[in-house]
């Protein structure tokens, strides 16, 4: 099964057997959010929003300050930025990246590389890793958009605190303008 199968499952199973159910950012394709909103069970999302679904939903706001942190950067100088974003599932990651697409008014050019927003994922995308790993896709990906020479990037954003942690030599300082 795959994660987002699995975790459909893993909220199936207790309804009935307990009051209510939180699932807290979660990833089940709408279709599967939308049969939990059938079950007697109680569900509550918090950090997604899916329009179409009907569940009571709480989430924080991802997209301003993706959007301010952009903001800052072109403020720097900076004008290439590599978001090492998180699974599809993910509506944080769409609200981020949401947020950095609107940035390019800031005159922001921004580079998309694919990764799964875990520990694995990060470190598959390292190019510093890349003859180690296991998923060289999202590595060759990262390497290419974060040093392309005729381009460099000189900042990056990425989609979650295990990725941020995992890549911190790959973070640009936002007290200094870029060469």
């Amino acid at each position: 099964m795959s994660g987002a199968a699995d975790e459909y499952a893993t909220a199936l199973d207790p309804l009935g057997q307990v009051d209510g159910l939180i699932l807290l950012s979660s990833r089940i394709p709408p279709a599967g959010l939308k049969e939990l909103a059938r079950q007697t069970t109680p569900v509550v999302l918090v950090n997604r929003i899916e329009r179409g679904v009907d569940l009571p939903m709480v989430a924080i706001d991802n997209f301003t300050p993706m959007m301010q942190l952009c903001g800052h950067l072109a403020r720097l100088g900076h004008r290439r930025v590599v978001y090492l974003a998180g699974s599809d599932l993910s509506w944080q990651n769409r609200e981020r990246w949401r947020g950095i697409e609107i940035a390019r008014a800031f005159g922001i050019d921004a580079v998309r590389v694919a990764s799964d927003a875990t520990i694995e994922g990060a470190y598959a995308a390292d190019p510093r890793r890349r003859r180690h790993s296991r998923v060289d896709g999202a590595s060759r990906g990262l390497s290419r958009d974060f040093q392309t020479a005729a381009r460099p990037s000189t900042a990056a954003s990425v989609a979650t605190r295990a990725v941020s942690a995992h890549h911190r030599s790959l973070r640009t300082s936002t007290s200094t303008r870029p060469r």
